[in-house]
């Protein structure tokens, strides 16, 4: 068993014991003979006699190399992901079939003035007027209905009272389970908004 696993492994499996489990189930690093590390889902059962006492323990072992491996490549691939989000300035979220934030990028954090962990799992109606968010909302739900992409201008106030006009693009996306999600980006058309307002103003 690899060293820096041994201590973790024994006050796990005593742990385990202590508590009365009899069957449970550990991964850790194994090394082979030639040095190459290797991990284990390694199944223990314990095995008393008819007194009760821990005879032994029986366990069975199979190489997950190649599944931690895979799960270290996801991890990756996400925090790289997550690193191109929050570079764009422009507000993105996730949000699931509940309308819920799963995924939300720092300026999306900012308008809202929330952290992600204060975030995800809420709605919209957490953070924004009801009036607003009712029509965020009604949007999402064509989106999620008709799988139809929504582009629309919408007003937003954020965590300071400060009234935004926003071009929001949403569009459905469906995993391999077949679960429906919102993935929305968010545009500050407001500047633009008032030029042509001026505009319009200055040609009367």
């Amino acid at each position: 068993i690899h060293p820096d696993d041994l201590a973790r492994l024994q006050e796990e499996t005593a742990g385990y014991i202590g508590r009365g489990i009899d069957s449970f189930t550990q991964e850790y690093r194994m090394r082979t003979r030639s040095g190459e590390v290797r991990w284990v889902e390694d199944q223990t059962r314990v095995i008393r006699d008819a007194q009760g006492q821990i005879t032994h323990l029986q366990g069975v072992a199979w190489d997950v190399t190649g599944r931690k491996k895979a799960d270290e490549l996801r991890r990756e691939a996400r925090e790289y992901l997550e690193k191109i989000i929050n570079s764009i300035s422009d507000p993105i979220f996730v949000k699931d079939s509940e309308h819920r934030f799963v995924l939300v990028n720092d300026a999306e954090c900012a308008l809202a003035d929330r952290s992600r962990e204060e975030m995800i799992g809420k709605t919209d109606y957490d953070f924004f007027p009801k009036e607003q968010v009712d029509v965020f909302w009604k949007h999402d739900e064509e989106v999620l209905t008709t799988g139809k992409e929504s582009t629309n201008e919408e007003d937003i106030t954020d965590a300071y009272g400060r009234k935004y006009t926003i071009f929001t693009k949403k569009t459905r996306y469906t995993d391999p389970g077949g679960r429906h999600y919102i993935v929305g980006v968010i545009r500050d058309i407001t500047t633009l908004k008032r030029a042509e307002e001026d505009i319009r103003r200055s040609e009367e």
